[in-house]
């Protein structure tokens, strides 16, 4: 489908509104997990919990990295629970050295007591350090650059001045029907393309 917004020629394939929909859905999912993060580190009850073990997993592949895990149990309003939560949310951070791992559960120790806090809403997933990460920025970033290409890349006909037998080339200054924030439409579509297979 096809249609002009202002004089700017938009395109619509299912592909393009698919990858537009994935876009938003995945910033909308880290924006939300923030949120998510930011009540729980407000809204936390503190309580004392009783450190059964840590873990240090690494991912597979050429580009690996490290994740961490500290499962410890607690009672909350005299029900035992059992989590392995270091941080609040669902989104846990990742890290690219080891040791950088290591130090986030160092505090941690099998056997011994330490400070958890529960969310009244969610009891069973008490964490132990009050503060939000970085991780769902990750997916905000990513989600709002596949959006933004798809975006670009639907911009400007797609053929334009086919069979019409006008050359594409002219010698007039482009309009402002032209441009998309002072640059060339066409431009932006056929590097959008470019991006989104390189990614």
């Amino acid at each position: 489908m096809q249609f002009t917004l202002r004089g700017v020629a938009v395109t619509v394939t299912p592909l393009i509104l698919l990858a537009l929909i994935l876009g938003l859905g995945i910033a909308g999912y880290g924006g939300y997990d923030y949120v998510q993060q930011s009540d729980a580190v407000d809204d936390a009850v503190a309580v004392e919990t009783t450190v059964v073990g840590t873990d240090i997993s690494r991912s597979d592949g050429r580009r690996f990295y490290y994740r961490i895990s500290v499962e410890h149990t607690y009672e909350y309003q005299g029900r035992e629970y059992t989590s392995k939560q270091v941080f609040p949310g669902s989104t846990r951070p990742i890290y690219t050295v080891r040791s950088d791992a290591q130090r986030s559960i160092e505090p941690y120790e099998p056997n011994e007591t330490a400070t958890a806090y529960v969310t009244p809403d969610n009891p069973s997933g008490a964490f132990l350090k009050r503060q939000t990460v970085f991780a769902p920025f990750r997916f905000i970033g990513f989600g709002s650059l596949l959006a933004l290409l798809t975006a670009l890349h639907a911009i400007g006909a797609r053929n334009p001045g086919q069979n019409v037998g006008i050359s594409q080339t002219t010698g007039r200054e482009p309009t402002r029907y032209d441009t998309v924030f002072g640059f060339n439409r066409d431009t932006l579509s056929r590097v959008s393309k470019r991006l989104m297979l390189l990614r």
